[in-house]
């Protein structure tokens, strides 16, 4: 065993590489220096680095706009929605449809259209299907065309079609879906309570969802086009006149369930045909 003092002495006898001696030789013979390998102790210092730069990011980036900032969007957008192939399904509270139609008791109204938009001039909507076809839009089989000056419409309940060219400013087939039937001087007032509500998905699209006062839209992303709304109100109110077949009152939820894009329209889905046995009317 060594005693204390000769350990020191072989200490003192051990000489360390001269590291700097090494650098300049082989900076004269142009040798590549040994690589130092420190990202191991650098890793963790990294990960922290760029935990806290995704941190900044996700706090500068700007927030999702306000609803009605949301709607202003939309409604520029829609004035250019390519044209669509849909189906759009609607329902009403069995209160509210008694209150619409003036009787004492009433069932739900469900109904389901058939829509053909090829722009605000040309579109065709035919009824599926309608649990209370006493509506002027009529039962299973009616059907209403618009070709931007003449308006038809045929009410398969009553077998009785009617022309008219004097439609409100503002006609549409989709009503509020539209955002024909609102100014957005009334969506500004109505979005001043709001909320911006988490994104989902209708009809396969994109929604974005907001909140304007008792009123919730889902609005495709890419188009603007309204995929649903619906009404908080209370129902048993009068309904909101809306220029167009589809009605929307309190209570009451319209929904696009499935929608095409820039679909082929069949030869002559525009031109009117009355059915057979068809009288005409004086109007709708």
């Amino acid at each position: 065993m060594f005693d204390f003092d000769e350990k020191l002495r072989i200490l003192d006898s051990i000489e360390p590489p001269d590291l700097w001696q090494t650098i300049q030789t082989r900076a004269a013979a142009r040798e590549p220096l040994p690589r130092v390998r420190t990202w191991r102790r650098l890793a963790p210092a990294a990960a922290v680095a760029l935990i806290a730069l995704v941190a900044l990011i996700v706090t500068v980036l700007p927030r999702p706009g306000s609803a009605f900032a949301i709607v202003e969007k939309a409604i520029h957008d829609f004035g250019e929605i390519p044209s669509f192939h849909a189906t759009i399904i609607g329902r009403i509270p069995a209160e509210q449809v008694a209150r619409e139609i003036g009787a004492g008791r009433a069932r739900e109204r469900v109904y389901r259209y058939d829509l053909w938009y090829r722009d605000r001039n040309g579109w065709r909507l035919d009824v599926l299907e309608d649990s209370v076809p006493v509506y002027p839009q009529g039962g299973r089989e009616s059907f209403w065309i618009w070709d931007g000056a003449m308006l038809h419409a045929y009410n398969a309940t009553t077998k009785t079609f009617f022309v008219a060219s004097n439609v409100v400013e503002g006609f549409s087939p989709l009503g509020l879906l539209s955002w024909d039937a609102v100014s957005t001087a009334e969506w500004k007032r109505r979005c001043s309570d709001s909320a911006v509500l988490a994104d989902s998905r209708i009809a396969g699209r994109i929604a974005q969802h907001v909140r304007c006062g008792e009123i919730e839209l889902w609005i495709d992303a890419e188009t603007g086009l309204m995929l649903k709304i619906a009404s908080r109100e209370a129902v048993g109110q009068a309904p909101k006149p809306v220029p167009g077949p589809i009605s929307f009152g309190p209570g009451t939820t319209v929904e696009i369930q499935r929608a095409e894009y820039r679909p082929p329209f069949p030869e002559g889905l525009f031109e009117f045909v009355a059915p057979s046995g068809a009288t005409e009317s004086s109007g709708g």
